[in-house]
């Protein structure tokens, strides 16, 4: 069972978008976009309860979900997004 707050090596800060980022300047590329930095975000959230899955049980306060974003950014704002939940 996996604690929040407990990331795994591909959710540490900077690793998402060293994954992701070539995909998303190649789509920046394509649509005529200039990106000018590329962030991303993890987000977990724990089990309000035991529940089970097929693999087995996710058990009260572990982590049930996970959702992650990389954006990239032109003057600040988001204008390409990946998100996985």
């Amino acid at each position: 069972a996996q604690e929040v707050g407990d990331l795994p090596f591909l959710y540490q800060p900077g690793m998402l978008s060293s994954a992701w980022g070539v995909g998303i300047r190649q789509l920046a590329a394509g649509l005529g976009v200039d990106v000018d930095e590329i962030r991303d975000s993890v987000g977990q959230e724990p089990a309000p309860e035991d529940f089970d899955v097929a693999v087995g049980t996710i058990k009260k306060g572990t982590v049930a979900a996970v959702r992650f974003l990389i954006e990239g950014l032109v003057g600040g704002k988001p204008v390409i997004v990946v998100e996985h939940i």
